[in-house]
């Protein structure tokens, strides 16, 4: 079984099988043959796999195989619970068609997030994840050749810098997820800082450091993967006591360094200078912590009693009421990434569409001045066609009056009129007849004309309007509200006044205020650095304003953001 195409054949058998349990039996006895069923597939897969030399399937396999084994006796409903939710089958479906499709690069970045998700109770390895990601790449060394290798020379030459081979794919997604995952990091380790967190807070905070751990490790990015793991394993123990005694300010200069530590490794910087001393200082806090406190108590199974799962809805309720509005909207609400480039061809697209129609609204008042035009041409030959009327109805007045024995030859005889003569005058009188009506016809049709004209007149009105609103709502599609510097602002702050051991506060009104993605990363340098020339030039120390009969924290002037017609101060 060496065929690639061979073993996807046997994966996509186990999902297959795997996919076929029912995970809604209730008796314990189908629970338990079902969670039977699923470890005796995974064993058949792990030594598929070992016979087929897929070492990096067979380590993830006697990964998950380990998991499912510890439940089996204890909780196999947690093994059906896993199975309802898709995990057990979903990257082996998903590994079978990166083995069929090698060229296919969207593969990948799906496995990684099939075995990242928060469903499993334990996360896997960083070094386990990676290593199959890249035996599975297409353009991969081969299985033999040992990957962490390379692992040791990146880190000594940019601990911040991503892996070299790091597929595109991988990378984009790391560096379009991880952001949020840090920002929401940073701000409950915030909250645990001053001690008014909760036990399912600080669990929350630990899971997404490890997935920022799990995800930086797969790209290669070791620094944030290492600070992470330091801040794991603190936020597994019990911190409470110690929080008031100088933890609470070391995780909150941590929360702080691990946004910094990002802002970096997407500007190419090296490691900041806090990076090393806070490393240590969580590394004294986390052997402090493991010898005189025990570990929180282990994260409830999957399946829990109603009571539990309505208070911890109960929580998350309050806890939502507690975020701002922005970032209630936000969370519900669907979002998708798109380059800006993309956005600006958008605009110019729309900018030359409402151009073309703005000129064929100039080609339709044209033409309705052209029909006024014809209107009064045919007018004036109506006129010319009247008077010709009425000349002839003169001339018809100096003929006899006919009677009903009254014949041509006598009117002739009688007036020496030229029969020749009368037959031409009533061939203009027929004529003229003919044309007066067609003349009554064409004003006609170009009244029909003029009324098509302003129908069309209108409809173009109402495509431009369309078109103002569209682009109008691209290039809102450009605006991000003030709000999103607001974190990078104030930990601006609280950074400055560490380095500088002062106390200050900033205060910002307007965040909600939407302003061009252009213009705001034009703001931010200036603002960072006004900021910190205000803490570090403007403040005095704590002991200097006490001296003075000031308060020892300073609040930073207030900074009001508004927006006037296209001016922003």
């Amino acid at each position: 079984m060496n065929d690639a195409s061979t073993f996807a054949d046997l994966l996509e058998d186990v999902a297959l099988q795997l996919s076929s349990l029912d995970p809604l039996v209730e008796t314990p006895e189908a629970i338990a043959t079902n969670a039977a069923s699923v470890i005796a597939e995974y064993q058949r897969l792990n030594t598929a796999a070992s016979e087929s030399g897929q070492t990096a399937v067979q380590q993830v396999a006697e990964w998950i195989h380990a998991m499912l084994a510890s439940f089996q006796d204890s909780l196999p409903e947690a093994i059906l619970e896993l199975l309802q939710g898709g995990q057990l089958f979903g990257w082996i479906e998903l590994t079978a068609f990166a083995l069929r499709e090698p060229d296919e690069p969207s593969h990948l970045p799906a496995i990684a997030a099939e075995l990242m998700s928060e469903a499993w109770p334990e996360p896997p390895d960083p070094a386990l994840l990676e290593n199959l990601l890249v035996n599975l790449h297409v353009s991969s060394q081969p299985t033999s050749v040992v990957v962490d290798d390379a692992t040791p020379t990146q880190v000594e030459r940019n601990p911040l810098a991503w892996a070299t081979d790091i597929h595109p794919e991988l990378l984009e997604a790391y560096l379009q997820e991880t952001p949020g995952q840090i920002a929401e990091t940073a701000r409950l380790i915030h909250v645990i800082s001053q001690g008014d967190s909760t036990i399912e807070q600080r669990r929350h905070a630990a899971r997404l450091a490890h997935t920022v751990k799990g995800a930086s490790g797969v790209v290669g990015v070791q620094a944030i993967a290492a600070f992470t793991h330091r801040l794991e394993d603190i936020l597994d123990l019990d911190i409470a006591p110690h929080l008031s005694k100088g933890l609470g300010k070391t995780l909150a200069a941590s929360a702080d360094c691990l946004e910094t530590l990002f802002e970096h490794l997407q500007e190419g910087k090296g490691l900041p200078d806090e990076y090393a001393p806070l490393l240590a200082d969580m590394d004294t806090w986390e052997q402090r912590l493991a010898e005189t406190a025990a570990e929180l108590p282990p994260l409830a199974p999957m399946i829990l009693p109603d009571f539990i799962t309505q208070s911890g809805n109960a929580a998350d309720d309050s806890d939502a009421e507690d975020l701002p509005a922005t970032e209630q909207t936000r969370s519900g609400t669907n979002h998708l990434s798109v380059p800006l480039e993309t956005v600006q061809r958008l605009l110019n697209l729309a900018g030359e569409l409402i151009t073309s129609t703005s000129q064929i609204a100039e080609q339709a008042q044209l033409t309705i001045a052209f029909g006024k035009q014809l209107q009064q041409q045919d007018e004036h030959i109506r006129q010319m066609l009247d008077e010709l009327s009425e000349t002839i109805d003169q001339q018809s007045n100096h003929l006899p009056q006919r009677s009903a024995h009254t014949t041509v030859a006598t009117i002739t005889a009688a007036d020496n009129f030229d029969q020749l003569e009368l037959e031409a005058y009533n061939d203009l009188q027929s004529a003229s007849s003919l044309l007066t009506e067609s003349i009554a016809d064409n004003r006609e049709l170009t009244r029909n004309l003029q009324q098509q004209v302003r129908q069309i007149s209108e409809q173009v009105y109402q495509q431009q309007r369309l078109q103002r609103q569209l682009s109008e709502t691209i290039l809102r599609t450009r605006l991000i509200p003030v709000q999103s510097l607001t974190a990078r602002l104030e930990r601006t702050v609280r950074e400055t006044c560490r380095r500088t051991d002062k106390q200050a506060n900033i205060s910002i009104i307007g965040q909600h205020l939407q302003i061009d993605t252009d213009i705001l990363q034009g703001l931010t340098p200036p603002l960072l650095h006004m900021l910190r020339n205000a803490v570090d030039h403007g403040i005095e120390s704590p002991a200097e304003r006490q001296a003075a009969g000031k308060k020892p924290q300073k609040a930073l002037s207030r900074y009001t953001l508004s927006k006037k017609a296209t001016k922003f101060t």
